[in-house]
C-alpha cells in the first residue's frame, strides 16, 4: 500500500467529504477520488459508504482504521526523527495557541526569534480547537488545558488568578455589583457553549442567574476585548490588568477556584529538533518575564 493513499483514507474519514479532504491535503478532488479508488482496489473492498451526512466507514473501513492510524503515527515519528539530526537553526515550526495568548505572548516571542534566529520561520495557528500534535497538526502548542497523551512533553509555563473585571466606563453606567444580588442589573460576557470547560453558572463564586448576558463569544481575544471596551463585566486572568490599564478588578478578595494555567506542549520526537527547541526556549523566556 502507498502511504499517500492511506493519508487520503484518513482525511476522508476525519472530514466526511472528498472536497474537505482535498482541502486538508492540498490536493485536487480528482486526485483524492483516484487514490481512494486505488486503495479500495488494492484491499478488494469498499471502505466508505456515501450518505446524506457524508462519507462513513464500512465495516471493512472500521477494521482498517487502526492500522491506518498506526501507519500515520509511524510516518510522523520517522519524519520528526529524521529532522532531529539537523542541528541547524533554520526551517519551519508550526505553533498552535489561542488568539489572546498569541497577541499577549507569542507575538513578543516572535520578535525575539526574528532577531536571534532569522532563518527559523514560525507559523502560528490560533483556534479554540486543540490540534493533534501526534498527527503533526502542529510542532508546539501553548494551551490552557493540560493534555493527557503519553507521547507528549508537557511543561507548565505559568498560572494566574482569575478575577472579576470591568472598566470605569462600565461602572459609571451600571455601578458596582453587590455581593448576594446575583449580578442583578448587570451585563456579563460569557463564552459560547463548548468553547471552554471552565465556564459555570457563577463568576468568582457568585451566581450570575440575575445577570443579563451581553454577549456569548467564541474566542478569548474577543472576550477580553469586549470587557476592555466597557460593554460588560467578566472573569479574566489577572495578568491582563497589567497589560490593559483600563481594567479594574472588582471584589479583589474573590477569585475563581481554579487558576488560569498555561502549558507548553510538544511531541517527544519534536524535542529532538534544534529549531523547535529554540522556539520553545524563547517562548518560555517571554512567559517568565511577564
Amino acid at each position: 500500500m502507498i502511504w499517500d493513499d492511506i493519508r487520503v483514507f484518513l482525511a476522508i474519514y476525519r472530514t466526511g467529504a472528498i472536497r474537505d479532504a482535498a482541502q486538508r491535503l492540498t490536493m485536487d478532488q480528482t486526485t483524492v477520488t483516484r487514490r481512494l479508488n486505488n486503495l479500495e482496489k488494492t484491499l478488494d473492498c469498499k471502505l466508505f459508504l456515501r450518505t446524506q451526512d457524508g462519507y462513513i466507514l464500512t465495516p471493512a473501513g472500521i477494521n482498517a482504521l487502526d492500522s491506518a492510524e498506526r501507519m500515520e503515527r509511524d510516518a510522523v515519528s520517522f519524519k520528526r526523527l529524521s529532522e532531529g539530526v539537523n542541528s541547524e537553526l533554520c526551517g519551519d515550526v508550526v505553533l498552535a495557541t489561542t488568539d489572546t495568548l498569541a497577541v499577549d505572548f507569542i507575538l513578543p516571542a516572535l520578535k525575539i526569534l526574528r532577531e536571534k534566529y532569522p532563518n527559523i520561520r514560525v507559523s502560528v495557528k490560533t483556534s479554540t480547537r486543540i490540534l493533534d500534535l501526534s498527527r503533526r497538526e502542529a510542532d508546539i502548542a501553548v494551551r490552557t488545558l493540560r493534555p493527557e497523551q503519553g507521547d507528549l512533553i508537557v511543561r507548565r509555563l505559568t498560572e494566574w488568578e482569575v478575577g472579576l473585571y470591568a472598566t470605569q466606563e462600565y461602572l459609571d453606567k451600571y455601578g458596582m455589583p453587590v455581593v448576594g444580588t446575583h449580578f442583578a442589573g448587570h451585563e456579563v460576557a460569557i463564552y459560547q457553549k463548548g468553547i471552554t470547560s471552565r465556564q459555570g453558572a457563577t463568576l468568582v463564586g457568585e451566581s450570575r442567574k440575575e445577570a443579563k448576558i451581553a454577549a456569548e463569544l467564541d474566542s478569548s481575544f474577543m472576550f477580553s476585548t469586549f470587557i476592555c471596551s466597557g460593554l460588560a463585566l467578566g472573569e479574566l486572568p489577572d495578568y491582563q490588568a497589567t497589560l490593559y490599564p483600563e481594567l479594574i478588578r472588582l471584589w479583589p478578595e474573590k477569585k475563581r477556584k481554579k487558576n488560569y494555567e498555561v502549558w507548553l506542549v510538544m511531541h517527544t520526537d519534536s524535542a529532538q529538533t534544534a529549531r523547535v527547541r529554540a522556539v520553545v526556549n524563547v517562548i518560555a523566556e517571554v512567559f517568565e518575564q511577564k
